[in-house]
């Protein structure tokens, strides 16, 4: 007598499961990178007001890190009173962006890079080889 044998399908909330999983990974790295960015801007001397340390940001679907206000700001270095502003965020609909909205970020990157490393230090990571394998 033949078995019956009935198949659930689940392909769906898998698929669901790991899609937010993925994000969320990818949310973990590059959280983990804005920190490392951060920790070499203060290896390499470049915080004077704080600003462009502050303006390290990580853009994900659903949030993004609160930014300093732009304004006058006070030199830590005995320079006086500087005036500081924001680059545009862009949006992100999957995945994450980390960047630097200081509007003069790109040239403290170009001088003494401080983003790149961060990035470059996560290659290779463990996570970082889950996540790129699942989001392919």
């Amino acid at each position: 007598m033949p078995v019956k044998t009935v198949v659930r399908w689940f392909g769906d909330k898998v698929k669901k499961l790991v899609n937010s999983s993925a994000q969320k990974g990818v949310e973990d790295i590059a959280f983990e990178i804005r920190e490392r960015a951060r920790n070499n801007l203060q290896a390499g001397g470049h915080i004077d007001t704080k600003f462009l340390y502050n303006s390290i940001y990580v853009a994900t679907p659903t949030t993004t890190s609160p930014l300093p206000p732009p304004g006058i700001y006070t030199s830590l270095k005995g320079h006086g009173q500087v005036r500081r502003a924001l680059g545009e965020v862009p949006q992100v609909s999957k995945g994450a962006v980390v960047g630097a909205a200081a509007d003069y970020a790109v040239f403290v990157e170009i001088s003494d890079p401080f983003l790149w490393p961060a990035v470059e230090e996560m290659r290779g990571q463990p996570a970082e080889n889950l996540m790129i394998g699942l989001l392919k």
